[in-house]
């Protein structure tokens, strides 16, 4: 099962090797959607907005605010600890918190200096022992080693601006990247031991830019951002 969300929309994809897609559900939102990640033990929806972090709960379908403190909030499920990328346009911090679902309450794993404005964007993605973060404004990927509390920086390279990003199960980073003009999906390994920046496995060209999500373990989902369209890709590349 995958899902993908449009500005006030969430729909929900069955996703087979053999047959494709099929269409599931979809539910409206009254808050425009800025991420969503389903949570791996409930299967509720998580989802992070300009006015905070929400849940759709999947047994009724009701759409519930969870907080409204965070703003401009990307929010993430990994082994049922939740992240939150949240930027402040009061004291112009970006800063990655770890979220309590049962008690509702949240601490700083770790924060930098971040000029927000309307047009910044964020993303986040986790995966033992590893937190990515990237905001448009510095153009740099951040890692942070959970195990070490690390913190490594990696600008990217001039004429380079990454779109969306997921790192996989197995540690595995994907990101859609705007280069000179055109749009790719690049694959990287990461390495805490050697604090070496993130290193291309395969680069592969695709023709708009796309948000990504996970299907399983395997199969890295894509989303137009302009046509809609689903692309299924391969742990080699490889798009159907």
């Amino acid at each position: 099962m995958s899902f993908f969300s449009t500005v006030e929309e969430i729909q929900f994809l069955s996703i087979d090797n053999q047959d494709g897609l099929e269409f599931v559900s979809q539910y409206h939102s009254d808050k425009p959607c800025i991420s969503v990640h389903h949570h791996s033990i409930t299967w509720d929806i998580l989802i992070g907005s300009t006015k905070g972090i929400r849940k759709l709960d999947r047994a009724t379908g009701m759409i519930s605010d969870l907080s409204t403190i965070y703003t401009y909030a990307k929010i993430i499920e990994y082994k049922g600890a939740v992240f939150i990328a949240s930027i402040s346009n009061v004291d112009q911090k970006l800063s990655v918190f770890k979220y309590s679902l049962q008690t509702t309450s949240s601490k700083i794993v770790f924060s930098f200096p971040a000029n927000y404005t309307p047009n910044t964007t964020i993303q986040i993605g986790v995966s033992d022992p590893y937190i990515v973060c990237w905001d448009s404004y510095h153009k740099t990927i951040r890692i942070f080693e959970m195990t070490t509390n690390r913190l490594m920086t990696h600008p990217l390279p001039k004429r380079t601006q990454l779109g969306s990003l997921l790192i996989t199960p197995d540690g595995l980073l994907y990101a859609t990247v705007k280069l000179n003009g055109e749009y790719y999906l690049n694959l990287y390994y990461l390495d805490a031991k050697e604090c070496h920046e993130p290193i291309v496995v395969w680069s592969r060209k695709i023709e708009i830019a796309c948000t990504l999500t996970l299907a399983d373990r395997d199969l890295v989902v894509l989303v137009g951002m302009t046509n809609k369209a689903v692309y299924i890709v391969s742990p080699t590349g490889e798009q159907s």
